[in-house]
């Protein structure tokens, strides 16, 4: 009896250390997949939520308090909107398949981001992707086809790279560029400086031929307040400066103007958002359930003035995060998303206050990036892009993982 008692012990602390590697190396599979495969995200996403339940029934998950309550708010009241649809069935559907998968990724990247060498590992495997990314991306203005996925440029110059349009791949960059500033502001090592350099200068000429001028300007203010927040002032001006005259001289006056002017597109996916969202405040139309319902509240196209041209695709998404999660959940979805994001870039800054700016590279580098998405996604498509919402996620987690961390640091 004894030597049963004894064997089957023994299988705790395996089954403990194989269900913690299966959840980092499950994440760093998830980041791997981001560009380059959605079934891998998938996949990834399977792996992980095995391992999840395995180690919550082993008592293992370290995830701050606040997450499950802010991640259970979100669950529940955009559930609430499926079960309360004209089609429960449809958006009960969308629900697990989206907003659970994203729920999980952010829950696993939160109890990893409470170990500092974990969450630097995994920063760091998801700046060299980028690398490689921006490798692929310029191969292609050179080849006509990127070489990982062979995608062909259906978007005259504007390069796509792995990615299914340019803005994708604008929206990737844009996260991942500041969490490197932010490493470079803190690693010592020459070599990896010098790498990140190069990576850094690589991604940014990529993203110029993204021609997603919207992401050029939220990129300028994303690394902007990471050199503000780590009291690099010297950086700020030697870089920020002629980088910003050299956008603005490039494409002159227009840059402002092409930002700022609401097209008729995505103005009328704005406008039926906002009409969505006005017949159905609390609850919204049912999650999931906006391109469904779209035609039904967009103008006719002969409504239209001659002069514009109504050749954008409908339906279409919001192109406005904020306003689709109003449309489709009612206010009280969007309140429990904005509680979520808030309480934890909340932690985050209270981290970044604590710590000595020249070690706070990494995390202004994180809450950099997290401010950087916040506003692309007022902007454009990126919570309902399941590559840029599956990044976007990690890093909300990884950041209430961060954010959570006590005052030791792992060894750059």
């Amino acid at each position: 009896m004894a030597a049963g008692i004894t064997r089957s012990s023994s299988w705790g602390p395996r089954v403990d250390q194989l269900s913690a590697r299966v959840l980092f190396g499950g994440s760093v599979l998830l980041l791997l997949g981001i560009p380059f495969s959605i079934a891998l995200v998938e996949i990834s996403a399977g792996i992980l939520l095995i391992a999840v339940l395995i180690a919550a029934a082993r008592g293992l998950l370290r995830v701050p308090g606040p997450v499950w309550w802010g991640l259970g708010a979100w669950l529940a009241v955009s559930l609430l909107s499926t079960l309360l649809s004209q089609e429960p069935g449809l958006s009960l559907q969308a629900w697990i398949n989206k907003t659970c998968e994203y729920a999980l990724l952010c829950l696993v990247a939160a109890h990893l981001g409470t170990d500092p060498r974990r969450a630097r590992w995994l920063l760091a495997f998801t700046a060299a992707t980028a690398v490689v990314v921006a490798l692929d991306a310029l191969y292609q203005g050179a080849a006509g086809r990127d070489l990982i996925r062979q995608r062909a440029m259906i978007h005259g110059g504007r390069l796509m790279g792995p990615f299914g349009n340019p803005n994708n791949l604008a929206s990737y960059l844009l996260m991942v560029m500041p969490l490197q500033l932010g490493w470079l502001l803190e690693v010592r090592r020459r070599t990896l400086r010098i790498g990140l350099i190069v990576g850094f200068l690589l991604e940014g000429l990529v993203l110029l031929r993204c021609d997603a001028r919207g992401a050029w300007l939220a990129l300028l203010l994303a690394l902007a307040l990471c050199l503000l927040a780590t009291h690099r002032f010297l950086w700020l001006g030697v870089l920020g400066l002629p980088g910003a005259v050299g956008v603005l001289r490039w494409h002159r006056a227009g840059l402002l103007t092409t930002v700022t002017r609401l097209d008729p597109g995505r103005s009328e996916g704005w406008s039926v958002a906002w009409a969505m969202f006005r017949d159905h405040p609390w609850t919204g139309i049912g999650w999931g359930r906006y391109m469904a319902h779209y035609l039904a509240y967009a103008p006719p196209a002969q409504s239209y003035n001659p002069s514009i041209r109504v050749d954008w695709g409908r339906p279409q998404y919001a192109h406005n995060c904020y306003l689709q999660i109003l449309a489709e959940g009612g206010v009280f979805s969007l309140a429990a998303f904005l509680g979520l994001v808030g309480w934890i870039l909340y932690g985050l800054v209270k981290r970044l206050a604590a710590q000595p700016a020249a070690q706070a590279g990494i995390t202004a580098g994180l809450l950099s990036a997290l401010g950087a998405g916040l506003l692309n996604i007022g902007f454009d498509t990126g919570l309902y892009s399941l590559q840029i919402a599956s990044l976007f996620w990690v890093l909300l987690g990884l950041a209430a993982g961060v954010g959570a961390q006590g005052g030791e640091r792992a060894a750059a």
